[in-house]
């Protein structure tokens, strides 16, 4: 029996494929935020920027990656690198090298958008769009405090998949377990793009293809959403920086995003695929 393709082999296609299509930009710069002591926590994104000021963010506070990621070179060592050599990184084991590879098939995400011409939706919100109805039972891969909040004030049916044991509970309408297959009685389920990183995201969406509406979302997702698409997702929500240097400003600051940045959605039934946005490029 052939062994299933992981998401990881997917994304390194489509990154080959593109750069057999088109002479991607270098990187310029890899954004690390400032690493605290556990008395502060530090910024959970760092950022690869391509030349043409595409940036693909990544989350960098899994494990010991922001120090790891920091102790492999000093940032000028990463000026003038092949994003496709980095992200190779993204099928490797190791945390940091894991990170910053899915950062730079984020910023090559962005490229691709950019170049394209395609247009987003940067009109729905992705969190809004979760609107409960009576009948829903809710499932949330990662935690999203804004809607666990609204979904409990309305005594919404919640079931939250999580790592660690510490958080697990359980109370009428909610339950937070490490269970994956807990989500088979969910219609409605959302999930962090951590999950890229945490190599759960296979395992995850195995668990997921009865749902009437499943979401993925989160600053790190800034890929191209085909192989998410192919597996069932509907809704795909990142970030797009649209202010390169304001946007390390307010992050050397320590400051929100504010419009340094916008959020936006893919969606299933009106993405045209990679494969169209490449035709664009002529």
């Amino acid at each position: 029996m052939p062994t299933e393709t992981t998401i990881a082999q997917e994304y390194l296609a489509i990154v080959d494929e593109i750069d057999g299509r088109l002479r991607l930009p270098k990187v310029s710069q890899v954004w690390l935020p400032r690493l605290r002591d556990t008395a502060r926590k530090s910024g959970e994104f760092g950022a690869v920027i391509l030349a043409d000021g595409s940036v693909g963010l990544m989350f960098v506070l899994l494990d010991d990656t922001l120090r790891a990621i920091g102790d492999r070179r000093s940032s000028a060592d990463w000026v003038g690198m092949d994003p496709v050599e980095l992200a190779r990184g993204f099928r490797e084991p190791d945390p940091a090298a894991k990170a910053l590879g899915l950062g730079a098939i984020n910023a090559i995400g962005q490229h691709v958008i950019k170049a394209s011409g395609f247009a987003v939706d940067t009109e729905t919100n992705s969190l809004g769009s979760f609107d409960p109805r009576p009948e829903d039972r809710f499932g949330m891969v990662g935690f999203f405090p804004p809607l666990v909040r609204r979904l409990r004030e309305q005594s919404v049916d919640l079931t939250v998949i999580e790592l660690k044991k510490e958080l697990v509970q359980q109370s009428p309408g909610f339950r937070v377990t490490l269970d994956p297959e807990a989500l088979a009685h969910c219609n409605r389920i959302l999930c962090t793009s951590t999950m890229l990183l945490n190599d759960s995201i296979d395992s995850i969406l195995r668990h997921c293809g009865h749902a009437e509406e499943v979401a993925i979302i989160g600053p790190g997702a800034g890929f191209l959403p085909d192989a998410l698409f192919a597996r069932g997702v509907d809704t795909v929500g990142g970030h797009q920086v649209v202010d390169v240097e304001g946007f390390i400003a307010r992050c050397e600051g320590e400051k929100k995003w504010g419009d340094t940045s916008r959020k936006y959605c893919f969606h299933r039934r009106s993405y045209p695929g990679y494969e169209a946005l490449l035709d664009n490029l002529g």
